[in-house]
């Protein structure tokens, strides 16, 4: 069995069982601008937990209806598919003592005003499956949006009680309708990449990869513009995203980083005009040209992580976004 369908297996388990979880435990994530993240434990009426457990019955029956692939840092979520990673590789988790949160002693109870000088970052639901042989935790993640607290907004807030309009002055949090990722197991499955790079902490770890995957191969190509090729591609994450699969392929494929010289590099553009890369120079001495126009930035990364195929059936000269692994 690959891990693929261990993954698929634990997934089809949880839809089974979905209508008997059971809301558990409430937490919100924050965290400072520059900080470290702290969770809050949220005290949760019966009529929210059963709301809750509404939306994370579903997101089961949704999630267990994907074919699920292993999240390799440059992959396109295909259509009908959902990605996973295991839990134990989740930087968030570890920074938060994923495990230790129902431990009532580890997490403070929210207040109201907790969340000054702090931005409301996650909310997590804990479910319990009690219809097995020993309960089973399940973790739901919801990503909380701008605007999300609307005591962070400098505005009156006034409800409806039924007979007028009366100012409120209670904490009020909008939760999102769906999951943005779910986690049992040894397993946390989502469905938007971009989404849970940024808010599960790999953009950090992605970046460090990056910038010893670009010193280790593209400062050894003659590249006009370098340094600042260097600073857009280790900051900007789409574009780490493409050093990521560059290095998973070096890493799979030894000859592959062999073949990363300019010699081998000018040839195929020579004889594949369609690629469109500007250059500098002349016969032996041409350089390759940075540009960090929208329209160009992604050229040289994209003519690394071999993104241009050629049809056998058309012969015309493509331009690819994502491939899989070329050995399936």
């Amino acid at each position: 069995m690959t891990e693929d369908d261990e993954a698929a297996r634990v997934l089809q388990d949880l839809a089974q069982y979905s209508a008997v979880l059971r809301h558990r435990q409430s937490f919100l994530l924050t965290q400072r601008p520059s900080g470290d993240a702290q969770i809050f434990r949220l005290t949760a009426t019966r009529n929210l937990a059963s709301s809750f457990d509404e939306i994370n019955w579903q997101a089961a029956r949704d999630y267990a209806n994907l074919a699920p692939l292993k999240y390799n840092g440059g992959r396109v979520v295909p259509e009908g598919h959902v990605m996973w990673v295991k839990t134990s590789e989740v930087p968030l988790f570890d920074s938060i003592q994923l495990d230790s949160q129902d431990g009532k002693e580890l997490v403070a109870d929210h207040k109201s005003g907790d969340f000054q000088l702090r931005n409301l970052k996650l909310t997590i639901t804990t479910s319990e499956i009690r219809d097995t042989t020993r309960p089973v935790l399940v973790r739901f993640f919801r990503i909380m949006r701008p605007g999300a607290r609307l005591g962070q907004q400098n505005k009156l807030v006034a409800w409806f009680t039924g007979n007028a309009f009366d100012r409120l002055d209670h904490e009020i949090l909008l939760f999102p309708m769906g999951v943005d990722a779910l986690s049992i197991g040894n397993y946390t499955y989502f469905a938007n990449a971009h989404n849970f790079i940024r808010s599960f902490q790999f953009a950090e770890q992605m970046r460090a990869a990056a910038r010893k995957t670009f010193d280790t191969v593209l400062t050894e190509l003659a590249i006009d513009g370098l340094e600042e090729f260097r600073r857009v591609a280790t900051s900007d994450l789409t574009m780490v995203t493409k050093m990521t699969s560059i290095q998973q392929k070096m890493e799979k494929y030894p000859q592959y980083r062999n073949s990363l010289t300019m010699e081998n590099l000018l040839r195929f553009i020579d004889s594949h005009p369609s690629v469109d890369i500007e250059l500098e120079g002349s016969d032996s001495g041409r350089r390759f040209k940075f540009s960090n126009d929208p329209k160009r930035r992604f050229k040289i990364l994209k003519l690394l992580d071999d993104d241009f195929l050629r049809s056998d059936l058309t012969k015309f000269d493509y331009e690819v976004d994502s491939k899989g692994d070329p050995s399936t």
